[in-house]
């Protein structure tokens, strides 16, 4: 009845972050992995359209948010719960921007998706091989 998607595992393996509309609204949300144990929100105005990402260390959770920033969000284990910082804006993109965290967690590449210019006409010819001399 709802849709779970975009999962990423912490860097240990021991929680995974996915994007769910079950709340009627397309959220962020922490679960420890295999289980049990249940769902931490970390964001409802994040873009469900790209995969968060982890810090190296598991303590940082970094998302796209719908008003086009980078927001980062703190994780710390608390016994067998976790505690859920206040997301952190971090930087503006644009909307064709895309953005993927270094593996050392220390910088973020940006992309941008070029704007495609337009395509000449495309001439289909069909039955083109009865159209060869033999």
């Amino acid at each position: 009845s709802f849709a779970e998607m975009l999962p990423k595992f912490s860097p240990d393996g021991k929680y995974v972050a996915y994007w769910s509309d079950d709340s009627g609204t397309e959220s962020l949300y922490v679960t420890p992995f295999p289980g049990p144990g249940g769902k931490y929100q970390i964001a409802s105005d994040g873009d469900e359209n790209f995969a968060a990402q982890w810090a190296p260390d598991g303590r940082e959770i970094f998302y796209k948010s719908r008003d086009l920033s980078i927001d980062a969000v703190r994780i710390t284990p608390q016994g067998g719960a976790l505690e859920i910082g206040a997301p952190q804006k971090l930087f503006q993109i644009s909307s064709l921007d895309f953005w993927l965290l270094s593996r050392d967690g220390k910088e973020f590449l940006l992309g941008r998706v070029p704007q495609a210019p337009r395509s000449a006409p495309i001439t289909l010819m069909t039955e083109w091989i009865s159209k060869l001399k033999r």
